[in-house]
C-alpha cells in the first residue's frame, strides 16, 4: 500500500515463526535493508507491532504478531544502475547464480566508493528496482576479496524464499582456501563463537562471552607441509567466519592481512608469492539447495585465474634428488656434475662440529671432554674411536645430529625453490628414516667392488674403518632397490660427466611430469567436492 502524499510504502507482515525472533533481524530480511535502517525506522515510530509503536530493535516477535512498517519510496531509488560485466552460471525467471570476481563489493556501503555488484545487477536486471531496498535481490554475500558463487533473487517471492533458506541453514556452502601451514588433522570441525573484536571493531574474533555460535568443517585437499589447499564447509554464516576459524588452527588464509595471512618476504619462494597474491585466497566453490518444487540445484565454480596461478606455483616444488650408494661409489663426483652447489651432509656435519656450534655443544654434553683435542675442538679420530664399538652411543649421536642435518637440508631446498631439482649427498638418508616426501627421487651410484674399495683406501680409510662404516648402512642391494635411476660409475670421470648430463635431462622431464600429474590430481579432487565431511 502506497501513500503518495507522504511518499511512503506500507508493508504488513504476520510473524509465523516457531521461535521468537528479534524484530530488527526479521525486518532486515523482509525489507532487504540493513539492521541500522530498521533501528532508524523504529526510532521514528514508522513501525508497529500489534499497533504498539514503542518498539525496540531487541523486541522478540511471537507467533501471529502483526507488523506494520512504512518505508520511504525515495530510499528505493538511491542506487543507480551502472554498466558492468557479470559472469552468470545460471539464470531463470526467479533467480540467478553468478561468479563474483575478487575485488568487487556486493552492495553499497558508506566506506565503499566504487561501483558494487548491486549497481551492475540493476543495469542487467532492471526489474530488481521493484524489490527495492539498498540490497535488491541480495540474499547472502561474500567479502569483497572473496571470489565465487553468489545467488541473487530476481523477484520478491524468490528473495523471501532464499532469505529463509539461507537463514534456516538449508544451503550447502563449500569454499576453497589456500592457507599457510598445515592443520594437525586431515579433516576436522571448528566450533568457536564469533563476535566483534573488542579492540578493533572492523575485525571479528573468537569470543566465549557474547560471541555467536559458529561452526565450520575443513578437509585437506593438498599440502606440502608449508602451505595447504583446504575444502571448508560452513554451517553458520558469521562475518569473516572462515578467515577467523582457520587462523585459530594456525592456518591463516594467504593474503589475508587482517587475520595473519600477510606474506613476509624471506626467500625466493615468498618473494614470488608476494607478487602473485593480491587478496585473500578464498573462493566460494560450491552451492547446493532445493527449490520450492523440491528440485535440487547444485553449482560448482571454476577457480579464478589468480587463485590458479598461486596454487600452481605452490605445486612447483623442486625434485629432491638424494644420491644413494656405499662409501666410495662416487656420489660426490656425480653430485658436482649435476649441481656444483649441491648439498653435502659431510660439510654440514663438519660445520656443526665446530667450536660454538649446535653439534659441538650437544656432543660435548653427551660424550664429555674425551672427544676434544688440546684446542678444545672435536677430534674426529677420537670421536670415531668412541663410537665404533658402541652401537648404542652411536645411535644416540645420530638421533641428535641427523635432525640438525635434515633441518639444514630443508632450508637449502626452500632457498632453491625456483630450480627443477636440487641435489643432496646425504650418506645415511635412507637409514635415518627421514620424513616421507613424494618429491624425493633416489639416484643410486654403483661402482664395481674392487674399484670402490681402492678409492676408499686412497682416501686413507683402513680396512677396519671400511668394514665398520658399511655395517652401519643398508647393503648396496637394498639401497639400489629404492632408486628411480642408477648410474653405473665403472668408467672414468669424463664418462661419468656424460652420464650426469643425460641424467639431468631425465630429471627435468620427470619434474615436469610430476608437476603435471600433481596438478591433475588436485584438480580432480576439487571437481569431486562433496558436501559430506
Amino acid at each position: 500500500m502506497v501513500d503518495l502524499e507522504s511518499k511512503r510504502e506500507t508493508f504488513i507482515f504476520y510473524y509465523k515463526g516457531e521461535k521468537k525472533q528479534r524484530i530488527d533481524i526479521f525486518l532486515s530480511k523482509k525489507l532487504n535493508i540493513p539492521r541500522s535502517k530498521v533501528k532508524s525506522l523504529l526510532d521514528k515510530q514508522l513501525c508497529s507491532v500489534n499497533n504498539n509503536f514503542q518498539i525496540k530493535p531487541s523486541y522478540r516477535l511471537k507467533i501471529n504478531d502483526k507488523i506494520v512498517c512504512a518505508l520511504d519510496i525515495e530510499n528505493k531509488e538511491l542506487i543507480s544502475p551502472q554498466k558492468g560485466e557479470l559472469s552468470l552460471v545460471y539464470h531463470d525467471r526467479d533467480f540467478i547464480v553468478l561468479d563474483k570476481p575478487p575485488g568487487l563489493t556486493v552492495h553499497p556501503a558508506p566506506s565503499e566508493k566504487q561501483p558494487t555488484l548491486v549497481h551492475f545487477l540493476l543495469y542487467h536486471f532492471p526489474s530488481l528496482k521493484k524489490i527495492g531496498g539498498e540490497r535488491p535481490g541480495i540474499v547472502h554475500r561474500l567479502d569483497k576479496d572473496t571470489s565465487g558463487l553468489l545467488v541473487v533473487a530476481l523477484n520478491e517471492q524468490s528473495r523471501m524464499y532464499f532469505s529463509e533458506l539461507f537463514s534456516a541453514r538449508k544451503v550447502d556452502k563449500i569454499y576453497l582456501a589456500l592457507v599457510r601451514g598445515k592443520p594437525q588433522k586431515e579433516q576436522g570441525i571448528i566450533e568457536l563463537p564469533l563476535g566483534r573484536d573488542l579492540k578493533n571493531r572492523t575485525r571479528m574474533a573468537v569470543r566465549s562471552k557474547g560471541g555467536k555460535p559458529a561452526k565450520s568443517a575443513y578437509q585437506v585437499i593438498w599440502t606440502d607441509g608449508e602451505y595447504s589447499l583446504l575444502k571448508v564447509k560452513i554451517f553458520t554464516g558469521r562475518t569473516h567466519q572462515i578467515r577467523v576459524h582457520l587462523t585459530t588452527i594456525g592456518c591463516p588464509i594467504l593474503g589475508d592481512k587482517t587475520y595473519g595471512g600477510e606474506i613476509i618476504v624471506k626467500d625466493y619462494k615468498t618473494k614470488i608469492l608476494k607478487k602473485l597474491v593480491k587478496r585473500q585466497m578464498l573462493h566460494a566453490s560450491f552451492l547446493n539447495f532445493s527449490l520450492t518444487n523440491k528440485e535440487i540445484k547444485t553449482f560448482q565454480s571454476k577457480l579464478p585465474l589468480d587463485f590458479k596461478q598461486v596454487l600452481y606455483f605452490l605445486l612447483q616444488e623442486p625434485l629432491k634428488v638424494i644420491l644413494v650408494g656405499l662409501p666410495g661409489s662416487g656420489k660426490t663426483e656425480l653430485a658436482k656434475y649435476l649441481d656444483k652447489d649441491f648439498f653435502s651432509a659431510d660439510k654440514i656435519v663438519h660445520t656443526l662440529y665446530k667450536k660454538g656450534k649446535d653439534g659441538y655443544f650437544l656432543l660435548r654434553q653427551m660424550l664429555g671432554d674425551e672427544i676434544l683435542n688440546f684446542n678444545e675442538e672435536i677430534d674426529r679420530n677420537k670421536l670415531w674411536k668412541c663410537l665404533k664399538d658402541n652401537s648404542y652411543l652411536r645411535k644416540e649421536v645420530e638421533k641428535i645430529i641427523h635432525p640438525l642435518v635434515f633441518g639444514r637440508w630443508q632450508e637449502y631446498v626452500r632457498a632453491r625453490n625456483f630450480l627443477p631439482f636440487v641435489v643432496g649427498d646425504i650418506p645415511l638418508y635412507l637409514e635415518s628414516r627421514f620424513a616421507k616426501d613424494e618429491n624425493v627421487v633416489f639416484v643410486g651410484v654403483f661402482r664395481p667392488e674392487e674399484e670402490r674399495r681402492r678409492a676408499l683406501l686412497k682416501r686413507g680409510w683402513s680396512e677396519e674403518k671400511i668394514t665398520q662404516i658399511e655395517s652401519w648402512q643398508f647393503s648396496q642391494e637394498v639401497k639400489l632397490r629404492q632408486c628411480t635411476f642408477v648410474v653405473d660409475n665403472s668408467g672414468d670421470l669424463k664418462l661419468l660427466q656424460k652420464k650426469a648430463a643425460i641424467l639431468k635431462n631425465m630429471l627435468v622431464k620427470l619434474k615436469a611430469s610430476k608437476v603435471k600429474n600433481k596438478i591433475f590430481l588436485v584438480e580432480e579432487k576439487i571437481k569431486k567436492i562433496e558436501t559430506g565431511f
